[in-house]
């Protein structure tokens, strides 16, 4: 089990750790990035390998960075690895930043990971007793702040006129009624 600081967050994009890490302890601050989506909670996770799908799907597979120690339930000698995939499943991993990790490489295979709830309710469901993975959440504000507004989260997520529209101009939509 990795021990390092939990890294938290800051609104100052110049002073967060916007690039992959060698280390996990590298990482020290992720950006609180200001913008309106469903709630994501920050993880930092080693980059194990993708997967470009012959339909374009993008599957990122990682480990949890504070317990590489977990191992595969069918293979004990390998090492757990959970998987998100990056290009359609924006209701459990946001790709892009604040998340670091879709761009880690082998040198730097360290980044954060925004995760939902409805990710960690998954793995905990499948992870049983062993942990629970919200007790690894980096620290600092959930990302967005606003989305605990579930008043807010209802009508996004029951505005017909939204669903239809690519996810950057729902965003930009939000944003300027917002005003």
């Amino acid at each position: 089990m990795q021990d390092f600081p939990l890294a938290v967050s800051t609104g100052e994009y110049g002073v967060a750790d916007i690039e992959p890490k060698a280390s996990p302890q590298e990482l020290r601050r992720w950006w609180l990035r200001n913008t309106i989506t469903p709630r994501f909670y920050p993880y930092i996770v080693k980059r194990v390998r993708e997967e470009l799908t012959w339909d374009g799907l993008r599957k990122f597979y990682f480990q949890l960075a504070r317990r590489e120690d977990l191992r595969d339930v069918a293979d004990p000698t390998k090492p757990r690895l959970f998987m998100v995939e990056l290009t359609q499943q924006f209701s459990i991993c946001w790709p892009d930043l604040p998340s670091t990790a879709p761009r880690a490489t082998d040198k730097h295979p360290y980044g954060f990971l925004m995760l939902s709830a409805d990710w960690e309710d998954s793995v905990n469901a499948q992870l049983g007793s062993t942990l629970n993975v919200t007790t690894l959440r980096e620290s600092g504000k959930k990302w967005p702040v606003a989305a605990s507004n579930k008043k807010l989260l209802r009508a996004l997520s029951e505005d017909a006129a939204l669903k239809d529209l690519p996810l950057l101009e729902v965003l930009n939509q939000i944003m300027l009624s917002l005003r």
